[in-house]
């Protein structure tokens, strides 16, 4: 399915966090609204899931194999968690006000932080840590998990991430 940003009116957009979208799976045009704030509320709901998983792993990882097992599943779990909230916070930010063009480029903008975190942070904690890498990289796949798994529910249901 291909989803692509279309005009709208810059007022509107200011004044309400909205944009259209259109999507177009099959040539005919369905039109969208993508409410940044909205959108904003999904994210941060999903950095609060991965820091939940993050937790989780941290106690499985505990209980199991020690300390430096926990520990290296907190440094996992939490990469990929301040990636997430780096990309919420930046792609639906401030630079998300003022028209489609500024939304997509927040966007854009909010996942090249993400990436540049996960990258930085891996280098500093492989570099200065002996961690357990089972427990890290489990913490990690388990929050990269969730995310790909809300990203396609929220696929399947129309834009709504359920995370209640």
């Amino acid at each position: 399915m291909t989803v692509r940003v279309t005009s709208v009116d810059t007022q509107h957009a200011l004044e309400t966090g909205a944009a259209r979208v259109s999507r177009e799976p099959t040539g005919s045009r369905q039109e969208g609204v993508l409410d940044v704030r909205q959108a904003r509320e999904l994210a941060l709901r999903l950095v609060l899931a991965q820091a939940v998983v993050t937790a989780l792993v941290v106690l499985v990882s505990f209980v199991l194999a020690g300390v430096h097992a926990a520990v290296s599943a907190a440094l996992g779990g939490g990469i990929s968690t301040a990636a997430s909230l780096a990309m919420a916070l930046v792609a639906f930010g401030r630079l998300a006000r003022g028209g489609v063009v500024r939304v997509v480029g927040a966007f854009f903008l909010g996942e090249a932080a993400k990436l540049a975190v996960i990258i930085t942070l891996f280098v500093i904690v492989l570099r200065t840590t002996a961690v357990s890498p089972g427990a890290l990289f489990a913490a990690y796949l388990g929050t990269f998990l969730v995310y790909w798994i809300a990203l396609a529910r929220a696929a399947l249901s129309g834009g709504k991430l359920g995370l209640h």
